[in-house]
């Protein structure tokens, strides 16, 4: 990391610590799905990590799993008893929570940072990921309400597709396609195509053991999300438009800038087949208006992208100005 990167760093990270502070404090959580999700955790450091021996009327595909994949469990019982029990259960699920709330900005900026080499430059769409709310997955649906698995991101293609799966499979679209495009830009092409399917292969088997029973069950399934369709709104169309500049951006960026550029328009195209498609044939598990928080994301970084190329416009000389 760059030592330039650092001062907007800690502007971000004051920030997010001070909300995180005030928001969610750091006393238990105890209301709407917090003690569903740290009653999962107690389940697997006192049962063990297989689904089945938890409770068996949870398992075989039963919709209660379904909303609550085992992952985030699987990571507060690893840091839980990691430390050998001196990080309690209790601490490890406030850890963990803390984290799903801050790592989607950490993770912005040190993405947007190396694109534009610039940390300030980063500082617009890394705020942006912190502090997003409008999406299911966002603040209140993600950290207060307690669907935490969901607003958890990480990078590293196997293990973090796995990962993504047990955390949210919702959010497994964006990972496909941020995968594929990766690839697309990649050379030699078929190749690093190849490899991209050896990849998401090896990602399904590794947690075959919880989404093949549920296969096997979707009777018993429903939608993993409820409320009106996706929107575009306002604010939204008008970073929509920021992250058409990205496209300009990448054509002198390298391949990179490329992939971002290109992804909230490759999502867009995906949330559109889930609502307009597959949803009407009945095919409702992933909904769109779940899928549509991976599109929100890459418009963010997008945005981020192309708010960066702005800096050549205006504020040639003064990235902390444009930053701020």
């Amino acid at each position: 990391m760059a030592r330039a990167w650092l001062p907007p760093l800690a502007l971000l990270l004051a920030y997010g610590v001070a909300f995180a502070a005030r928001a969610l404090g750091t006393g238990l959580l105890v209301f709407d799905d917090h003690p569903g999700q740290i009653y999962r955790l107690w389940h697997v450091t006192t049962g063990g990590a297989a689904p089945w021996a938890w409770n068996p009327g949870w398992w075989t595909g039963y919709p209660e799993l379904q909303f609550y994949p085992p992952g985030f469990a699987y990571a507060g019982a690893l840091l839980h008893l990691g430390t050998l029990g001196v990080v309690s259960i209790e601490t490890a699920y406030r850890t963990l929570l803390w984290l799903a709330y801050l790592l989607p900005g950490l993770t912005a900026f040190l993405a947007l940072a190396r694109l534009t080499g610039s940390g300030w430059l980063a500082l617009p769409g890394a705020f942006l990921a912190l502090a997003f709310a409008g999406g299911t997955s966002g603040v209140e649906g993600g950290v207060r309400t307690g669907m935490v698995g969901a607003r958890l991101a990480s990078w590293l293609a196997v293990p973090i597709v796995a990962a993504i799966v047990l955390l949210h499979p919702a959010e497994l679209p964006a990972a496909v396609v941020l995968l594929a495009l990766a690839a697309l830009v990649a050379v030699p092409r078929v190749a690093r195509l190849a490899t991209a399917g050896v990849m998401l292969a090896l990602a399904a088997a590794v947690t075959a053991f919880w989404w093949l029973p549920l296969l096997f069950r979707l009777a018993h399934t429903r939608a993993l999300a409820w409320g009106d369709p996706p929107a575009l709104g306002g604010f939204g169309a008008l970073l929509a438009l920021v992250a058409l500049l990205a496209l300009r951006r990448a054509r002198t960026a390298g391949p990179a800038a490329l992939v971002v550029a290109l992804f909230p328009w490759a999502m867009a195209i995906v949330t559109l087949i889930d609502w307009g498609v597959l949803e009407p044939l009945g095919l409702r598990w992933l909904p769109a208006n779940r899928v549509v928080d991976g599109a929100w994301i890459a418009v963010i970084l997008a945005a981020g992208l192309g708010w960066s190329s702005l800096q050549g416009w205006t504020f040639r000389r003064s990235p902390v100005l444009l930053g701020l």
